[in-house]
């Protein structure tokens, strides 16, 4: 498969050059998360509608056209995107594969996983190594986790739970040997605020209110196809709900402030499915699990707790 996949990619690659060469637009992620600051401290999302990074994905855009004329036959005789339709050809040949990106969907969707599937390589190739030259190591430093995500059967994972409005004194806490309290990344801020359920309900500034996450180490995740992992994440069925409402609930007894969360997030460990940019990779959606009254503009309040270590009024 990386073969294969690598000459997709190397494809993609001149691709890009090309426009850039010929000075053709390449496309740029539409409503591109930002991260800013309350005056009270609390991280705040926004969208750059157009002037967000490139979208090197864009280069596999006419290939969704052209591939989906009339009823696709990747059997069928064809000059156009060879490294495609032999992709393509493999994937429907191996049963592994085949399950993993159809995962029941009719043809046109199947391919266009597939097609997603190297977008995401071209995307994060470009980005993280910033040249369109073409080496298998760095190819293999990307692909391997995108292959891990394909092939294992058990896909490890942490899971990350942001803590609404509090503050902690310290970046990390240790609270056992699989459950701490972590600081965001900027990174993992920005990979984190799409992440919410189609449903409304949740209030996207209460959503952004946080800058530590309880973290949940030891979790795996059964994988059959992608179809059955991407509606795995969004489900509170794959998340230990209980043992995360429990530390809410003793996290509001011993410091005596609201908080809750408004997000179900799970990292995954040496695997993904995707690429944005050099962005984390963060998978999950949102709930709404806090107190009502923190939607009144709880986020605008001038004073936030902080939560120490010290064992002080607010300490844990």
């Amino acid at each position: 498969m990386f073969v294969l996949c690598g000459k997709a990619v190397q494809w993609g690659l001149q691709r890009v050059q090309q426009s850039r060469d010929s000075h053709q637009p390449i496309g740029r992620h539409y409503k591109w998360p930002t991260l800013g600051k309350h005056a009270n401290g609390l991280p705040s999302f926004s969208n750059e509608l157009f002037s967000g990074p490139y979208d090197y994905t864009d280069v596999i855009a006419p290939l969704y056209r052209d591939l989906f004329e009339g009823n696709y036959n990747y059997k069928s005789e064809g000059n156009d995107y060879p490294e495609f339709r032999a992709l393509i050809a493999h994937v429907y040949e191996s049963p592994k594969l085949f399950k993993h990106f159809s995962g029941g969907y009719p043809d046109a969707l199947t391919i266009s996983q597939i097609l997603q599937f190297i977008g995401s390589l071209v995307e994060r190739y470009v980005h993280e190594f910033d040249t369109t030259d073409y080496s298998v190591a760095k190819l293999t430093d990307i692909f391997t986790p995108l292959e891990n995500g394909v092939f294992f059967e058990s896909l490890p994972v942490e899971v990350h739970i942001p803590i609404l409005f509090l503050f902690f004194d310290k970046d990390v806490l240790s609270l056992s040997e699989r459950v701490a309290i972590e600081r965001m990344s900027d990174a993992f801020q920005i990979a984190r605020a799409p992440k919410v359920a189609y449903a409304p309900g949740v209030h996207p500034s209460v959503v952004s209110a946080a800058t530590h996450c309880l973290v949940l180490r030891g979790y795996q995740l059964s994988h059959e196809s992608l179809r059955q992992l991407s509606e795995a994440c969004e489900s509170t069925d794959a998340y230990p709900i209980s043992q995360i409402d429990s530390f809410f609930a003793a996290l509001r007894i011993v410091t005596g402030h609201d908080t809750g969360y408004a997000q179900l997030l799970l990292s995954p460990i040496g695997w993904a499915t995707n690429y944005r940019t050099v962005l984390p990779t963060v998978e999950g959606t949102s709930v709404r699990s806090y107190p009502a009254r923190l939607e009144h503009f709880g986020w605008l309040r001038e004073n936030i707790p902080v939560v120490t270590s010290g064992g002080n009024e607010h300490g844990i």
